[in-house]
């Protein structure tokens, strides 16, 4: 399995859109007789028989779901044997459902996938790569074992073959479905439910910063009455509430009420929306409302689409009417619902096509099939799914075997398309109440339209506009001349225009943030701790710039009750730091360092918000009095950048020329970093040092060639997307410790990496070193003491 993260390319000469493809290892090769994943001892030992066999999760399953579960999903139907025991292919993914935004370490989502062995694993983005975060299946098979299978309604004297087969489908989960995000006094969390073959609802509950296993907890099941489940739709109806609609291979269809708080589920029966056991496979189920009691539930049965109007409460269900109306000729495989009861079902014929359904007044429903907006010879459409706020569209198409389409094959092509005009996003971000960071994938949307015409299209708001504007227009247009630049970098005189207003509009957010901030500890009557003393004192003094009297006068009383704060100094060489700029500092020497945006002190680039590149103090906490870090521009989760140097050898580049020429030749060298260097992390991983940690001194390397010289260097934290033409980097002082070597027991991971070394005198990072700016994320500086001036010219790690 492959995850495409799609990014914008920085480039002008190269495609807007940037696909880096991670690979997701098929979950087992061809499984032999003897299960891959789960281990049967706990399973079959609390059953009385006289003679055991090894048999696999789904083996006492009926033989059309073993087809079903045993069919090759590349290239044809598996050949394998239906009977009991056989061998059988599970080689892939029967579903994959993303979480809510604003789950997993990055504040974005984690993935659920469930295989055809019914394994079900959480993976996720940790650091630069994609991986398992939590194996849920083995938890679900402990809470069985655990519980003694009491939950399995099986009679005691009942033949042994007949209890394997209910405990495997209590064990086999074959759908899920996430909730939305929740949030209560230990945190956000969202549920994750899955469903049994044998009708059981399992919950787990998965933090908002999921990153392990530990942060997976299996709440409870519960038991739905309904088996063999193909479908499963949530609709969040209030806080900590909603509905579970459920469709089963026998045709019928029911709705459920779940109340749930971060330990305790509620799972409620209000009945069956169709009763009928026609046995005619759900596909596809979707819960919408209409007004107060009143929904839509619409119903996708193989190539039949049934909308039926309900009265629904957390109470009682009832059914009112049922249209219905045909989608092509093969089964429906996704269905999209917009405002105004626009649908767009995706069929495997390969189309798909917009239904329209009209409310009467009398209650019934009236459904007119459009003509097809997509469609594509030879293929078939196996989803249609839409970002969260429907901004764009995913078509999944892979390629229809001939002579018979019950045959699929993986997904080869994934076509994206945006379906709303530029003008109406525009207008619906400057007018939505939503956080910016709810809204990434418009502003996405935008972006690649602009990208993609080569020209900014967006009205650029002025600077005498600025102070008229409310506080969520501010934010949206900061996102808007963020999107502009990216296509002005050649018009010089559109960019220093844009660039003067996106520092005008990011200094009236942050003046407004002050404003509240001021107001909400001047009604304080305990005393301050340091941290807040530091930053009111910071915030006092620049809205004392201001030239306005009124502003002047409303903070003299708070300031009065502050302490003299210390004065800000550089943390690479102690000189002063004035308050010049809000988003930044910089002392004499030119060392440049990012500010907080919740408390305006200086601050290491370590708590960032990934999507407005701006930096968090370790102590904003005290300001926002919160347990979290929430970035002032998106109202997003801030998260921790972990720079880390595994030990191995690294090759190191340094120019020689004359004058420190950064163009002289060069020569190179290898250095080993050994796992004794002091860390506060894990003994296998030596973190990056920072002034702070080091106290201002710094280690020697020394090289692993046959030349006898020594290599000075510093060492430098390199920041994450740093905005350009601002130097991050924190040299430290040089002094004469003890050599790194290599101890005998050591085994060091061996990586090479060009070091791109500057050579020019003058501070790192600026003429003699080059900007740090095009440093990729994550990775280290390690910056060499130039032959003359100032602090020398900085290497740059690349």
């Amino acid at each position: 399995m492959f995850c495409q993260e799609v990014t914008l390319s920085p480039e002008e000469c190269t495609p807007a859109l940037m696909l880096t493809r991670f690979f997701l290892a098929a979950p087992d090769a061809q499984a032999s007789k003897a299960h891959p994943d789960i281990n049967l001892t706990n399973v079959l030992q609390t059953v009385d028989h006289v003679t055991g066999h090894t048999m696999m999760m789904d083996a006492m399953l009926s033989a059309n779901q073993r087809a079903e579960v045993e069919q090759e999903p590349r290239t044809s139907r598996s050949s394998a044997s239906c009977m009991p025991s056989g061998e059988a292919t599970h080689r892939g993914y029967q579903q994959g459902v993303w979480s809510p935004q604003g789950v997993g370490q990055h504040g974005r989502c984690v993935l659920a996938l469930l295989t055809t062995n019914y394994k079900v694993t959480l993976v996720g983005r940790t650091n630069r790569y994609w991986g398992e975060l939590a194996d849920l299946s083995s938890q679900w098979l402990k809470y069985c074992s655990h519980e003694a299978w009491q939950r399995v309604k099986v009679p005691k004297d009942a033949p042994v073959h007949i209890q394997y087969k209910a405990r495997m489908a209590m064990l086999a989960i074959c759908r899920l479905v996430w909730t939305s995000v929740c949030e209560e006094a230990g945190g956000k969390y969202c549920l994750l439910i899955g469903l049994t073959e044998g009708g059981h609802a399992v919950f787990w509950r998965v933090t908002s910063d999921c990153t392990s296993q530990e942060q997976v907890h299996l709440l409870s099941a519960q038991e739905t009455n309904m088996t063999q489940i193909k479908s499963a739709h949530w609709y969040t109806a209030g806080d900590n509430s909603g509905y579970l609609t459920l469709g089963n291979s026998q045709g019928q269809v029911k709705i459920m009420c779940c109340e749930f708080s971060h330990k305790h589920i509620l799972l409620r029966d209000l009945g069956y929306a169709w009763e009928s056991a026609d046995r005619m496979i759900v596909n596809q189920t979707e819960l919408c409302p209409i007004e107060g009691d009143q929904y839509l539930l619409l119903l996708a049965k193989h190539n039949i689409l049934l909308v039926s109007s309900i009265s629904l409460t957390t109470q009682h269900l009832a059914v009112n009417h049922t249209s219905h109306t045909f989608i092509g000729d093969l089964e429906i495989s996704g269905l999209l619902v917009f405002d105004d009861l626009n649908v767009y079902a995706a069929a495997k014929d390969g189309f798909v096509k917009h239904v329209s359904i009209k409310l009467l007044n009398d209650g019934s429903t009236n459904v007119e099939v459009q003509d097809a907006i997509f469609h594509s010879e030879g293929v078939t459409y196996s989803d249609l799914v839409a970002s969260p706020n429907k901004a764009m569209v995913c078509v999944f198409e892979s390629i229809r075997v001939a002579y018979d389409h019950l045959i699929e094959r993986e997904p080869t092509l994934i076509n994206i398309y945006r379906v709303v005009e530029t003008a109406r996003m525009v207008d619906w971000v400057l007018e939505s109440p939503l956080p910016l960071h709810l809204s990434a994938d418009i502003f996405e949307s935008l972006r690649i339209s602009v990208c993609k015409a080569g020209r900014s299209s967006l009205s650029v708001l002025q600077v005498d506009e600025i102070p008229n504007q409310s506080l969520q227009k501010l934010k949206a247009h900061f996102w808007l001349v963020k999107i502009s630049k990216s296509v002005a970098s050649s018009n010089e005189a559109l960019l220093e225009t844009l660039n003067e207003v996106e520092a005008k509009v990011q200094e009236a957010i942050l003046m407004k943030w002050i404003v509240d901030v001021l107001e909400k500890f001047a009604q304080r009557k305990e005393p301050f701790l340091p941290s807040i003393v530091h930053s009111l004192s910071l915030m006092c003094d620049w809205m004392k710039k201001d030239g306005r009297q009124g502003v002047k006068r409303s903070v003299e009383p708070l300031a009065k009750r502050l302490e003299k704060s210390k004065r800000e100094q550089c943390p690479v060489c102690r000189a002063p730091v004035q308050l010049k700029w809000l988003t930044h500092g910089r002392c004499g020497n030119g060392h440049t360092l990012p500010r907080c945006c919740l408390t305006l002190m200086l601050t290491e680039p370590s708590i960032m918000c990934s999507r407005c590149r701006v930096y968090a103090h370790v102590d904003a906490k005290d300001i926002v009095e919160e347990d979290a870090y929430t970035c002032t521009y998106c109202s997003g989760p801030m998260v921790l950048v972990k720079n880390t140097l595994h030990p191995g050898i690294y090759m190191f580049s340094k120019g020689i020329g004359a004058n420190n020429d950064p163009r002289a030749p060069r020569y190179s060298t290898c250095i080993t970093l050994s796992p004794n260097t002091p860390t506060t992390g894990s003994p296998n991983t030596t973190s990056i040092p920072t002034a702070d940690s080091l106290g201002g001194t710094t280690w020697r390397a020394v090289p692993e060639t046959s030349s006898s010289k020594t290599l000075d260097m510093y060492f430098g934290v390199v920041i994450p997307c740093v905005p350009q033409g601002l130097d991050y980097s924190q040299i430290i002082e040089d002094k004469d410790p003890p050599p790194i070597t290599m101890n005998g027991n050591d085994r060091p991971i061996t990586q090479t990496l060009k070091v791109a070394s500057g050579g020019g005198a003058g501070n790192a990072g600026e003429e003699g070193g080059g900007s740090l700016a095009e440093v990729p994320q994550g990775l280290l500086v390690i910056n060499c003491p130039g032959e003359g001036g100032g602090g020398g010219g900085g290497g740059q790690l690349s």
